[in-house]
């Protein structure tokens, strides 16, 4: 019983040590900037998966504890991590059979302002996180480090740049975006910059 109580409580950390392992390799190649292993539909298939649980895994479970009362919350615990696996296969699936209706491109980010990230680490950019209404659009943003970020947006959309290379203005943007969508912590290599969205942040949502 011992044995099956600690596979009980490490399963999921090891499953999405598998699901992060798998997509790694994806991850390295945007960092230096390549995209091209979307042309492959096994790659694409696991990418738009661990993308779709590195959205899910997290701010779901805090969407589902606002909404729900307290009674309903610890019954839907129970099974929240086996829902949240769930529904990241069906996301990573509509990603991956809908990613001609979708423009996917990368950042570059030569300023002195950092992309930060948070404890959030994939955003709906387009979501207001102000609210509880399902957001009319669903356009990711990941900021993959203080020099790259991975924008998913409709070919329309309002947050698509003029340009693969970020001003400061529009990196600081993104970075209050990210905050905003925080549930308790955000990181940045750059004190300064953790300083600046700690002092924008309530007018910034307040303007949502």
């Amino acid at each position: 019983m011992r044995e099956i109580d600690r596979m009980i409580a490490e399963l999921n950390e090891n499953y999405h040590t598998s699901i992060e392992d798998a997509f790694k390799p994806h991850l390295d190649a945007m960092l230096c900037g390549d995209l091209s292993f979307l042309e492959y539909p096994a790659n694409a298939s696991t990418f738009y998966w661990g993308l779709a649980v590195q959205y899910l895994r997290t701010n779901h479970i805090k969407g589902a504890k606002i909404a729900m009362s307290p009674q309903r919350f610890v019954y839907y615990l129970k099974v929240a991590n086996v829902l949240v696996h769930i529904f990241a296969t069906n996301l990573g699936f509509n990603m991956y059979v809908g990613r001609g209706q979708h423009t996917i491109m990368l950042l570059d980010n030569p300023t002195e302002v950092p992309f930060i990230t948070a404890d959030q680490p994939v955003i709906n950019i387009a979501a207001n996180p102000k609210e509880m209404d399902p957001p009319q659009r669903f356009e990711l943003y990941y900021p993959l480090s203080p020099k790259k970020a991975l924008l998913l947006l409709e070919p329309s959309s309002e947050f698509l740049p003029a340009s693969s290379t970020v001003s400061a203005d529009l990196a600081h943007f993104c970075n209050l975006r990210m905050a905003a969508h925080s549930y308790q912590q955000v990181f940045s290599n750059s004190p300064e910059e953790l300083k600046t969205i700690m002092h924008e942040l309530p007018a910034f949502l307040s303007c949502l």
